[in-house]
């Protein structure tokens, strides 16, 4: 099954141009020119990558992803952020504080393109793996009712020992009189 990449570019040629590189490296590939339609795209797409220009009119990359990020079933989506060379480190800071995986600076080389993509979409994947593991392992703990009854012979048991602590209380401060 073909990986599904969302791209977010308000310009035309950049945009049109990845994404005939993506469908020929076999992605199935939706455009956005905008932050806004590229949220609203995500939504009903469901990606399993997003490419997001940061430098847009309406709605910037960095607000599209704040948005992303809010949305429990896009959150775990590989978010790559397209720059130029006026990007700044603080740039770079805030998209890594906010949640980017990475980061391209245009214009860039097909290769490139397809090596961050592909990275990101192995980690991603073996962070689903990681966690299906851990599901799988949660499954197979002891019926709930058997730690219901562990539970409630700790509770039993730590009463007693408070009794006993209270009486030996009781029985110090009398003597102490």
């Amino acid at each position: 099954m073909k990986k599904k990449a969302l791209l977010i570019e308000d310009d035309k040629n950049i945009r049109e141009t990845t994404s005939k590189i993506l469908e020929l490296a076999n992605y199935r590939v939706k455009t956005a020119e905008n932050g806004f339609l590229g949220v609203q795209l995500a939504k009903s797409f469901l990606p399993d990558i997003l490419i997001c220009d940061i430098s847009m009119p309406e709605l910037d990359g960095f607000g599209v992803l704040q948005i992303i990020s809010k949305i429990p079933h896009l959150i775990s989506i590989p978010f790559v952020f397209l720059t130029t060379k006026k990007t700044t480190y603080t740039d770079l800071r805030k998209g890594m504080e906010l949640g980017a995986d990475d980061f391209l600076r245009k214009p860039f080389e097909e290769s490139e393109l397809l090596r961050v993509i592909e990275s990101r979409l192995k980690r991603a994947e073996a962070f689903k793996n990681k966690n299906e593991g851990l599901i799988t392992e949660i499954e197979h703990v002891e019926p709930h009712e058997k730690h219901e009854q562990h539970i409630q012979n700790m509770i039993q048991f730590l009463e007693q020992k408070k009794y006993i602590i209270m009486k030996k209380e009781r029985q110090f401060i009398a003597k102490e009189i």
